[in-house]
């Protein structure tokens, strides 16, 4: 949810349905694959099986 607020999105005081919140996020806003190359804020070392 802290997500969608972030985005501009209002999340109305009633029950919320998860799944719809993730499908928005997901086909609006490009949020499962949208990715640009960046280097590890943590700096820990890659692994074999990193897709970065």
């Amino acid at each position: 949810m802290s997500t969608a607020r972030g985005l501009g999105l209002a999340i109305r005081p009633r029950p919320l349905n998860p799944q719809a919140l993730l499908s928005v996020l997901g086909e609006r806003y490009g949020y499962w694959t949208d990715d640009i190359e960046h280097t590890d804020p943590f700096g820990w070392p890659a692994t074999q099986d990193d897709t970065i």
